[in-house]
This record gives C-alpha cells, structure tokens and sequence, in this order.
C-alpha cells in the first residue's frame, strides 16, 4: 500500500474520530441543558407552589379550629366566609403543583372540604341546640314566675278568707257574751299548764339539788303565767295557789335529808290530784267560752 494512500486513510480515521466526538459532545450539551433547565425552570417553581400550598392548608386548618370554637350563629357565619376562601386557595395551590407534576392528582383539597363540611354542620346543631336550650330556660322561667304571682293571689285570698273567718268567729264570742281577749287568755293558760306539767314531772324525778331548783323555776314561771291569764275566773285562780303551794311542799320535802319517801309519794299523788283537777275547771272555762 502507498503512503498517500496510508496517509488518507489515516486523515478519515481522525476525521472520523473526531466527528464521534464532536456528536458526543452536542448530545451531552443537550442533555446537560435539559437537566438545568429543570433545575431552574422547574424545581424551583415546584417547591414555591408546594410551600404555598403548605401555606393554604395551615390557613385552612386555623379556619377551621375557629368554626369549631364559634359561639353563635352570626360568628359561624363569619369564619365559614374565612373558611371558603382559605379552601380556595388550597385548590389554587393544588391546581398548580399538578401542572407541574404532569397531571398527577391530589387528594387534599377535597378531604380538607370534607372535613370542613363535618366541622361546620357540627359546629352549628351544637349552636341551634345553645339555643333550644336557652330558649328553653327563658320559657321554664316565664313559667314559674307566672306560677309564683298565683300562688301570691292564692295566698293573699286565703289569708282574705281566714280574716273573714275570724271576723265572723270573734263576732260569734261578742255575741255570746265572751270576750276574745279572755277566750284567748284561756288558750294561753292551757299552754301554761301543760308546762306546769312538764315541771312537776321533773320536779318528781329530781335526784340532786340543782335539777330541784331548776323544776322550782319553771314551776314558779308556770303558776305566775297561769295566775296572769286566768284573772278573770277567781275560782280558778284559788286552784292554782293551792296546786303552787303543794308543789313548793313538795320541792321543800325533796331537798330535805331527812325526807321519807312515803310522805313525798303523798304529797306528789296530791299535787298529781290538784293537777287534774285544775285541767277539768279549765276545760269547762273553755267549752263555756266557746
């Protein structure tokens, strides 16, 4: 073989090679250039849209923590208003990140609506219910106090009534002759004697010195009391000093050392007796003056 011809076929082969080369290289720039063109184009674009839709859901969620949090209707109102729009810009933010991504869907937007739907029909049965229930306590209490003026007007006709009552009842006594003031003395003097009673009895049980001088003082209470209401029945009032002056034996007996038990059961069956006595002339007073 010529050198001429060596020398060409070696010029083709470096031709060639560089070629190769060259074409490399084209495609390599290609490639590089469309690798940065997504860096710059798109990736950067893509995490902007993602940080405002980051953004939008947190707007969405305080929304919606304030639905739930709302006291009335007129607040419900308001922050669903805020609600809708924070919605919107969720599903703006979407929108762009799936031109971004090819197309591909999300789900968020329409689970965060779902949600908001929930929040906001709960949120306003709890409101509507407030107030069924606060309407509910403004009748019940309309109610009682409608209640409470007529039991007033019944109260005030029945103490009406029991006046009349006791009207006609006192001009029955003046017509009989018997006083009020005296039938109520005669009242009185029977409470009295019951006390009387009362002190005898204690009187008769006393063991020791301070239980007797405690029976004496009601026991002189009692007979003053019964002297004082009883003014009017002369006979009655001699009853009365008489029945005093046995208990005071009887309380003077009892403090004694000496004392024998069969005399202080005679003096206590006698005032016992007098007692009696004293509760029969009372009770005629009282059926006369009735």
């Amino acid at each position: 073989m010529k050198i001429k011809t060596k020398l060409t076929i070696n010029a083709v082969v470096v031709l060639l090679i560089v070629a190769a080369v060259a074409v490399t290289a084209f495609l390599s720039m290609g490639f590089v250039k469309s690798r940065l063109f997504d860096l710059t184009e798109r990736s950067t674009p893509y995490q902007m849209r993602s940080l405002e839709f980051q953004r939008a859901i947190q707007s969405t969620t305080a929304d919606l923590v304030k639905i739930g949090a709302a006291d009335n209707l007129e607040e419900l109102a308001l922050f669903q208003s805020g609600l809708l729009a924070s919605l919107a810009e969720v599903k703006q933010a979407q929108e762009a990140i799936e031109a971004l991504t090819g197309g591909e869907k999300a789900k968020t937007y329409g689970e965060l609506k779902a949600i908001a739907n929930q929040i906001t029909q709960v949120t306003q049965e709890r409101i509507q219910a407030d107030m069924a229930a606060k309407t509910a306590n403004v009748t019940i209490t309309k109610n009682i106090r409608g209640a409470s003026q007529k039991i007033g007007q019944l109260d005030s006709e029945i103490q009406l009534l029991q006046l009349k009552i006791s009207s006609s009842f006192t001009a029955s006594i003046m017509d009989a002759g018997i006083s009020a003031s005296n039938l109520k003395n005669l009242e009185t003097a029977k409470s009295h004697l019951e006390y009387l009673q009362a002190a005898l009895f204690e009187l008769k049980q006393a063991q020791d010195k301070r239980t007797l001088n405690i029976a004496k003082s009601k026991i002189t209470a009692s007979i003053s009391k019964l002297s004082h209401y009883l003014l009017s029945n002369p006979k009655t009032q001699r009853s009365i000093e008489i029945l005093g002056g046995k208990m005071e034996n009887l309380a003077n007996l009892k403090e004694s050392a000496a004392a024998e038990p069969g005399k202080i059961a005679v003096l206590s069956q006698e005032a016992d007796t007098l007692y009696s006595s004293l509760v029969s002339e009372l009770g005629v007073e009282l059926e006369k003056a009735e």
